[in-house]
């Protein structure tokens, strides 16, 4: 089932970053606990003699998805530095910040804004910038100040999988193992 972002501490949780091909990743999230809660489903049957199976136990439904959590808010307000990490897998994209401030100006400024598309404006959004990916992914509270000056090792340890959105395909391989 899908929670609440304040209720989740256990499953799959995705931090999305805007513009870090977050969207391509909620997918894969997606598709994950879909897998997942079909194999747990499977675990609850057992084959019969004739190549059917039967329940183990009574059940009166089929779970769709294993419990999953995605969305935009930043990751200290989820709450997931209360997860049950034994019970968990959180993960997150991040992309080259030049890439994702470009990217971020021309989807929302030029193309949902009309803004022209020149040096001007964009260095003036760059200075509008709410947060960073740090920003977003950081399991704390955090002042705009101090966001660039983040612990790497501190959020590597945070998070069981982080994925370069710049190297999506070989990412996902690399998931894969997990």
């Amino acid at each position: 089932s899908i929670s609440s972002p304040r209720d989740i501490v256990q499953g799959l949780i995705y931090i999305k970053t805007p513009k870090t091909a977050s969207s391509t990743a909620v997918g894969v999230t997606l598709k994950i606990a879909e897998k997942v809660a079909l194999r747990q489903q499977q675990q609850q049957w057992e084959p019969t003699s004739n190549h059917t199976t039967t329940p183990k136990h009574s059940t009166s439904s089929f779970i769709p998805t294993c419990t999953v959590n995605y969305s935009h808010p930043f990751a200290f307000f989820k709450g997931h530095g209360r997860r049950q990490a034994h019970k968990s897998l959180l993960w997150t994209t991040l992309r080259h910040p030049i890439q994702q401030v470009t990217s971020l100006f021309f989807h929302f400024q030029v193309s949902r804004k009309g803004v022209e598309p020149n040096v001007t404006n964009f260095i003036s959004t760059l200075q509008q910038l709410q947060s960073t990916q740090a920003g977003y992914i950081y399991p704390g509270k955090v002042p705009k100040a101090n966001v660039t000056h983040l612990s790497v090792e501190s959020l590597l340890r945070y998070f069981d999988f982080i994925a370069v959105a710049d190297r999506m395909d070989e990412s996902l391989v690399a998931m894969k193992l997990l």
